[in-house]
């Protein structure tokens, strides 16, 4: 089982992309989003915009930093549908790869989710999807999911059991979200299609490597990938012994433009970092992404990073992300 250096990513089993090989486009954009950081290249518009659709959620998962209140600010709210068409505008005028329909909070309590992702399916994204937990993930739903063919769809699960599962997804029923998962998945097949492809995914805790083996044993069958994310310790302020940055390069701001709920614009998902408003590049009710993209502060940002003096922005010397990177190259 491989880590992607700086992604805090790992394939556990199947491949996504192996599924688009043929599709230039789309390997255009995955070259970019491995090589662009590397070589301190600026594409013309973000690779990919993570549009959080909301930031309240139904669960209260102990690890997340979104539970724990060390993720922005505490207020709560619903992206209108307006405003989210007129990024979709804009990413597709401008020739957008992909888009991510959430961040901190549950894209399924949207009302509006499905007509957002008939609007998303009539652009030139090659791909857009969600995270979600699954427990809202309806028979009805699913259908509507397979029958758009949303590209993809990412369910986080913790646990390898019915126990250990509901310890860590607080507030969801085991039994419930298998079952939704496996009417997704049936349904999909039932009818020969691709669409969405399922990727399962869990936070990679000290418990949960210990038991991989029995974790995939109980997921694989719902899935067309398996794969975890590298625990990170969500605090409000990192103590973090290496002040400097060790040889980390934060990829985001090469990748990537974030946008919450009430449009505000970040050029990173700021994990776990309460107060992230020195990094705040403006907002999309009055910004254009490709300006925000282009801005003289998200280059500021970019520079401190190539210089290795990212520890000198606050918000960054306080990511967890960061912390966990730093951690993991130090040990090497």
């Amino acid at each position: 089982m491989k880590s992607n250096k700086q992604d805090n990513y790992t394939n556990i089993s199947g491949s996504l992309e192996a599924q688009v090989k043929d599709n230039k486009r789309y390997l255009e954009y995955r070259d970019g989003w491995i090589n662009n950081p590397k070589m301190n290249k600026v594409s013309k518009f973000p690779l990919n915009v993570d549009i959080e659709l909301t930031n309240a959620c139904n669960l209260k998962c102990p690890h997340c930093a979104r539970t724990n209140n060390t993720w922005g600010s505490e207020d709560v709210g619903f992206m209108d549908k307006k405003l989210v068409k007129k990024i979709l505008d804009e990413v597709n005028k401008e020739g957008g790869y992909c888009v991510k329909f959430s961040l901190r909070g549950e894209p399924l309590l949207h009302k509006d989710l499905i007509e957002i992702l008939k609007y998303a399916k009539d652009t030139n994204l090659e791909e857009f999807y969600f995270n979600t937990n699954a427990t809202l993930l309806t028979e009805k739903l699913s259908k509507e999911l397979v029958d758009l063919k949303l590209p993809r769809i990412s369910i986080s699960v913790s646990g390898w059991d019915k126990e250990t599962f509901e310890k860590s997804q607080y507030g969801a029923s085991f039994e419930k979200v298998c079952e939704n998962i496996k009417k997704l998945k049936e349904y999909r097949d039932s009818i020969g299609s691709k669409f969405p492809r399922i990727r399962i995914q869990v936070v990679l805790t000290p418990e949960t490597q210990k038991n991989l083996k029995k974790f995939e044993r109980l997921w694989e069958g719902m899935a067309d990938e398996l794969g975890g994310i590298e625990y990170r310790e969500e605090k409000n302020e990192i103590k973090n012994e290496n002040k400097k940055d060790n040889g980390f390069r934060c990829e985001f701001p090469w990748r990537r433009l974030v946008v919450l709920w009430d449009g505000t614009t970040y050029p990173c998902l700021f994990h776990g970092v309460r107060s992230a408003e020195e990094l705040i590049l403006g907002n999309v009710k009055y910004d254009l992404l490709k300006k925000l993209w282009n801005s003289d502060k998200i280059n500021k940002i970019r520079k401190k990073h190539v210089e290795g003096k990212s520890h000198n922005i606050k918000s960054c010397a306080n990511c967890s992300y960061r912390a966990t990177i730093i951690n993991r190259i130090v040990k090497k």
